[in-house]
């Protein structure tokens, strides 16, 4: 009777428990660091959601929400904007996401509200370093700079 010893775990136990281990740690680091940084292969797109919100703040007649609040849109080009609904609606650079204008909603902005990317609006496009998006088309002389 001394020389008996229990029931080992089987070698194919001990590797589930690895991998449920290792499962465990990437769902813990995507939830926590935002699956960009985890998994940069996994697309990034989210036009579509951008569109169905939009058109909803126009629908419910929500002014701040199309006409104040910022909107990241990424197309999955590793191109990324972050704005509002009434300037992608709006400037011709972002009419290929296909925000329509919300004709019942009053956006009136003025130039340095206007804002793309962190870059507020500016009446002149000559003292700008920079490349500027022209935003002329929300009703006032605008121009943001884009760095």
């Amino acid at each position: 009777m001394i020389n008996k010893r229990g029931q080992g775990m089987s070698t194919s136990t001990i590797v589930l428990l690895i991998l449920a281990v290792v499962v465990l740690v990437i769902l813990i680091l995507g939830f926590t660091m935002a699956w960009g940084k985890i998994a940069p292969w996994i697309s990034k797109n989210n036009v579509d959601n951008i569109v169905t919100s939009c058109e909803t703040a126009c629908v419910m007649g929500g002014t701040y929400d199309f006409c104040s609040a910022p909107r990241t849109i990424m197309d999955g080009q590793k191109n990324k904007n972050v704005t509002t609904c009434i300037v992608l609606s709006k400037v011709n650079d972002f009419k290929s996401y296909g925000i329509k204008n919300c004709p019942a909603m009053d956006c009136s902005l003025e130039c340095d509200k206007i804002s793309i990317n962190g870059q507020f609006g500016s009446t002149t496009s000559s003292n700008l370093d920079y490349n500027v998006k022209d935003v002329t088309s929300l009703g006032t002389d605008c121009y943001v700079p884009i760095k």
